[in-house]
């Protein structure tokens, strides 16, 4: 009988340092693998090496310039795209702050941002609103450095009181200036004071 429990009480000894060598080999994986990185980040990293296209859903992303909000989008889905520095997002609208305190919101079927110059093309039935005045195109690009929007395709301008076309037009957000070139032609509606 005195065999039978000094042979369970080494069993017991066994099995409870075999379980604390697994708890600190788990314990001491977990937390080098904690501080070694992100996990996400490690993924993404070795799938960029490849330049293998990351694909996202519901995206949002938003660009700051000195502190302050400078334009934020917002996709249905996104690829990015290493080697050419681009995301290219479908169904998007993008909202760009101007100086004033205002906002210009716009929509497209697809857009393409450079990463690296944060300049974003943007095609397919673009309408842009302002809360007074909305502009039709079917491609406009964004100049980020310069904070100025171009449409080098016909575009419509209409408001209350006005509808205008143009062969082309640019937007510079920092001047609050449009500039309509080639064929302008305006209706105007009602009297101004």
């Amino acid at each position: 009988m005195a065999l039978k429990s000094d042979h369970n009480k080494r069993l017991r000894l066994i099995l409870v340092v075999s379980m604390l060598l697994i708890f600190g080999v788990v314990l001491t994986v977990f937390i080098g693998y904690r501080t070694g990185s992100n996990p996400q980040e490690m993924v993404l990293s070795s799938m960029l090496k490849d330049d293998v296209a990351v694909s996202m859903a519901d995206v949002q992303q938003t660009s700051t310039k000195n502190g302050v909000k400078d334009w934020s989008l917002k996709a249905a889905s996104a690829q990015f795209h290493h080697k050419k520095k681009q995301v290219v997002f479908n169904d998007l609208a993008v909202t760009f702050y101007l100086d004033d305190g205002g906002s210009v919101q716009l929509s497209a079927q697809k857009g393409y941002l450079n990463t690296e110059t944060q300049d974003i093309q943007i095609d397919g039935n673009v309408l842009a609103d302002d809360g007074d005045i909305k502009f039709r195109t079917e491609s406009v690009g964004y100049d980020h450095a310069q904070r100025l929007l171009v449409a080098a395709q016909p575009v419509q301008i209409y408001g209350n009181r006005f509808c205008l076309t143009a062969e082309s037009a640019a937007y510079d957000m920092a001047a609050s200036k449009a500039i309509f070139e080639g064929n302008v032609e305006g209706t105007l509606r009602d009297s101004f004071n």
